[in-house]
């Protein structure tokens, strides 16, 4: 007999961590998800094993300093070591390997007396495209 399983798997990626999401019905409180003979939670990737002595709606794994692809197998476990049917992501987070590879150009600055605006021709991802500065 297997303890209820996740109902889906989405993940976000993060500085040298990764966020899981696990139920359709969003982060709640353990305390409110029943989720029948399920008592832990326990994911799994490379050679690690993190329980959770609860069933829990997302994890947050951090210690991810190495820029590759983690596959992670998330399930829940009964009392008696009895698991769920796997959920399966495979992610890979931002490092230092990445983030020592980001430039940023220098803006275009149009400026007048009252008012500068700073402009980035280039495709941003995380500075937003236009800039303005009113004195």
């Amino acid at each position: 007999m297997y303890p209820a399983k996740y109902d889906t798997i989405i993940g976000q990626v993060g500085y040298e961590r990764v966020e899981i999401d696990l139920l359709k019905a969003g982060r709640i409180p353990s305390s409110k998800i029943y989720m029948g003979k399920a008592k832990k939670t326990v994911v799994e990737y490379d050679d690690k094993r993190i329980v959770i002595d609860s069933v829990v709606s997302w994890v947050n794994i951090t210690g991810l300093t190495v820029s590759k692809l983690y596959r992670f197998k998330v399930y829940t476990e009964d009392e008696y070591g009895n698991r769920s049917v796997p959920q399966e992501i495979a992610l890979i987070p931002y490092t230092q390997t990445e983030l020592s590879t980001i430039a940023v150009k220098s803006p275009r600055v149009l400026a007048s007396p009252t008012a500068a605006v700073l402009d980035w021709t280039e495709n941003l991802s995380s500075i937003n495209g236009l800039l303005r500065i009113d004195f």
